[in-house]
């Protein structure tokens, strides 16, 4: 039985009244979880040919929308759990078109918006044997698309073989999602990962403009192969927001293990970005690599914690045009210099534009000197701090290490600051600087 229920009534004038969750929606229901593309009649609803039926505003191959087609609504029948993607044919060069590899979302020119709805107990859409392409690519269209994934998980989605959109900051990039159609993109309830792809953002990439909200969701054990956002990429004139949601696991090789982003406004709130790692030589942000932006950014109650990367900022590298506010939040346990390639500053945090901490601690990050290719001052185990203003109110630093290895000064155990900083009502406490093989030089 489809999720919704529609109370078909037959009025005096013949006219169907259909109740929905979405006014005006047409609602497809899949059937099948094999990856078929117009087939045979009686074969079943595939999601591949749901999506194009949603595409084109018109029944296709065995799937009809029920409703009036513009604002769809794709659903599954409760006896379809999964959904393992194996069309790779025809050959290229047109991949954008839905009949073959990544499944293709286009806005109409009746209305940009889709749901896809993998009901209660969720649906998985997965790679198949041999697959080489992403799971989803929201493609340009006659508008910009606003798309909802609910209730799925995406997985599985690697190098693409016939890929689309050069040029493009999300060139081969977005493994689970790509967002290149300019509208808005919604991740409720969805798990990415296990996604591989050689450029930005090995689980979701969105560029140009629209917003991405992820929100209840999970993103993990996602890879950036050679560039940035492990977890996410977020670029270009657009919005990013996370909320309630775990970012863990994930790696890139320059920036941002977990989140990379030069969005015009970034928020995260009541989220975890947790065990994420940039593991190329001097990459940055192994948690948060924040950059640019026309508002100022925030993070909000959230924890950011056990990151790794082997340039500055173990947890948060801060580089944005307005400033970084963290409030109620926690920044413990990362590391930047882990891979003890290169020197490192700013184990928990490091920013080269304002920072304004609020009742937020910094526990427990070290910055780990292993050579001398950077000119001094080195050290921030907690916060490194470069040129601009500082504010600390409420919270605690304590038990951040900076530790030189190769016996050379390093300075700021807790913070280094070379600009002007404000610190109320904060608790600076047992931070170290330490040049090995010497006693700690300074805390």
């Amino acid at each position: 039985m489809p999720r919704r229920l529609f109370t078909v009534l037959l009025a005096a004038a013949g006219a169907l009244t259909f109740s929905a969750g979405v006014a005006s929606a047409a609602t497809i229901t899949v059937t099948t979880g094999v990856d078929l593309f117009n087939a045979t009649p009686g074969a079943g609803c595939s999601l591949r040919d749901a999506i194009q039926s949603a595409n084109t505003n018109a029944p296709f191959g065995d799937c009809v929308g029920f409703g009036i087609y513009g604002p769809d609504v794709i659903v599954f029948d409760p006896l379809v759990a999964t959904v393992t993607l194996t069309n790779t044919t025809p050959t290229p060069p047109n991949n954008d078109n839905n009949e073959y590899l990544d499944l293709d979302i286009r806005a109409d020119s009746v209305s940009g918006a889709l749901t896809i709805d993998g009901g209660p107990s969720g649906v998985t859409v997965q790679a198949g044997p041999g697959w080489s392409d992403r799971i989803f690519d929201i493609v340009p269209g006659p508008q910009p698309a606003s798309v909802v994934l609910r209730n799925l998980t995406i997985q599985g989605g690697n190098t693409p073989t016939s890929e689309t959109g050069g040029g493009e900051p999300c060139f081969n990039s977005g493994g689970g999602v790509r967002n290149r159609s300019g509208g808005n993109l919604t991740l409720d309830n969805v798990t990415v990962q296990n996604n591989t792809m050689p450029m930005n953002g090995g689980g979701v990439c969105h560029q140009t403009s629209g917003q991405l909200t992820v929100d209840r969701s999970t993103i993990r054990n996602n890879t950036a192969t050679n560039f940035a956002g492990g977890g996410i990429y977020a670029v270009g004139n657009s919005t990013l927001a996370v909320f309630n949601s775990a970012i863990r696991d994930n790696t890139a090789a320059r920036a941002g293990g977990g989140i990379a982003e030069t969005a015009n406004n970034f928020t995260l709130q009541n989220s975890q970005v947790l065990s994420n790692t940039v593991n190329g030589l001097n990459g940055i942000g192994g948690g948060i690599a924040t950059q640019g932006g026309s508002q100022p950014k925030t993070i909000l109650t959230s924890t950011v914690a056990y990151n790794r990367a082997d340039g500055n900022g173990g947890g948060i590298y801060n580089q944005t045009a307005r400033g970084l506010q963290v409030s109620n939040s926690a920044v413990l346990s990362n590391t930047a210099g882990a891979f003890l390639n290169q020197p490192a500053n700013g184990g928990g945090i490091w920013s080269g534009s304002q920072l304004n901490l609020n009742n937020t601690d910094v526990l427990s990050n070290a910055a780990l000197i292993t050579g001398t290719t950077m000119l001094p001052p080195r050290g921030g185990g907690g916060i490194y701090q470069q040129g601009a203003p500082l504010n600390i109110n409420g919270g605690q630093v304590g038990y951040n290490v900076a530790h030189s290895f190769v016996n050379i000064n390093v300075a700021g155990g807790g913070v280094w600051n070379s600009g002007q900083a404000n610190l109320q009502n904060v608790a600076v406490i047992s931070n170290r600087a330490v040049r090995s093989p010497s006693t700690p030089v300074r805390a």
